[in-house]
């Protein structure tokens, strides 16, 4: 009987090592599916970040070339130097910030160093497809930047007309399109990835939690087949004898 006891103590002791195991995997799951989350807030977040920085140049540029106010053409040029990492990110860049400036001149939330947006991209752990779609993006964004430089000239040339037509045009509108096309295939690109990566680690936990419980129950059955042999062996114990 000893025997017996000391082996279920020993099988006790194993799958109590193994229940800690599995309950420590399925914490690690659990905080990879945060991750996972997390990962594709920024992704999305730093998508949002280019289409909204283009259309904040788009926006100074028109501004511009209707009024000739030399701060608009300032602006458009701080925009980009903080996306290239020219200049100092603002805080919370990706909360409203050009539409505040634009009404008072005043800089809604302090400066941080200075980062490119492209940098950020390339730390976000995206896949090669994704960063391609991003960085396509950005390239054909200051692409039209070009464009934008020659309805300057225009202004500063006196030509507000020409430079309004310039920045209204099929040209100009085609390509804000191919700006805008990799970014709604990123978006859902990073959707499709997400969403699978998800659902793995979700049935990955399930599978674990289900093991765990299995574990569980297996030890508290084993602990009470140790309890009830150990009252057991002490029933049948000789009572030690009687001295008068």
């Amino acid at each position: 009987m000893a025997k017996i006891l000391v082996g279920l103590s020993a099988l006790i002791l194993l799958l109590i090592a193994v229940a800690t195991m599995l309950f420590w995997r399925s914490s690690e799951v659990e905080a990879a599916i945060e991750t996972s989350w997390e990962q594709r807030e920024r992704a999305i977040r730093l998508a949002d970040e280019l289409r909204q920085t283009s259309d904040d140049l788009t926006r100074m540029a028109r501004t511009y070339a209707a009024t000739g106010d030399e701060r608009y053409r300032h602006y458009f040029q701080e925009i980009l130097d903080i996306r290239n990492g020219d200049a100092p990110r603002p805080v919370d860049y990706h909360l409203v910030y050009w539409d505040l400036v634009t009404a008072d001149g005043e800089r809604p939330r302090a400066a941080a160093e200075a980062v490119s947006l492209r940098t950020l991209i390339e730390e976000a752990g995206l896949t090669d497809a994704e960063l391609a779609l991003l960085n396509g993006a950005e390239d054909e964004s200051n692409q039209l930047t070009l464009l934008e430089s020659n309805s300057f000239s225009a202004v500063l040339e006196g030509d507000h007309r020409a430079a309004q037509e310039l920045l209204h045009s099929a040209d100009y509108h085609s390509a804000k399109a191919q700006i805008m096309l990799p970014l709604l295939q990123f978006s859902a690109a990073v959707d499709v990835r997400t969403a699978k990566q998800v659902a793995d680690l979700v049935q990955r936990k399930r599978d674990l939690n289900r093991y765990l419980l299995a574990t569980i129950v297996t030890l508290l059955a084993l602990t009470a087949v140790s309890l009830v042999l150990a009252f057991g062996a002490h029933r049948s114990r000789p009572a030690a004898p009687s001295t008068s």
